[in-house]
């Protein structure tokens, strides 16, 4: 008796590991539906409902990181799953992260964000 339950327990956590690896490959797959429109009218607001934080919209490395690491991704076609080194580097007096992404047998990317903006100053493509 002991054997069956672990024989369909083991068959259990099988199938939920495999559904839980087709949802994290399937979201890669989903495309993101968008429709054009005027957002213009969202920006109608008045000038104390502005908000910049004192640290700016990229206020530390992780967010900056995440940023760059998906601008890169985008530039090069490749997914994030595949196996890369990212370094993450801070200019104090232009307040601007320079992010860096390569991919093992391929090349890879840069890219400057401001902090204070969250503007992409400048985004390239490095050979390996």
């Amino acid at each position: 008796m002991d054997k069956k339950i672990w024989f369909y327990l083991s068959i259990i956590q099988t199938i939920v590991l495999i559904s839980i690896l087709m949802v994290f490959i399937l979201q890669n797959t989903i495309p993101v539906n968008f429709k054009e429109t005027d957002i213009s009218k969202h920006w109608v607001l008045r000038e104390e409902n502005d908000y910049l934080p004192n640290v700016g919209y990229i206020p530390d490395a992780k967010t900056a990181k995440i940023i760059g690491s998906c601008v890169i991704d985008n530039l090069t076609g490749y997914s994030r799953f595949r196996i890369n080194s990212i370094a993450v580097e801070y200019d104090e007096e232009n307040r601007i992260w320079l992010i860096s992404k390569g991919y093992i047998f391929s090349g890879g990317g840069m890219v400057a964000i401001e902090q204070d903006s969250g503007k992409i100053i400048r985004a390239v493509l490095t050979k390996s």
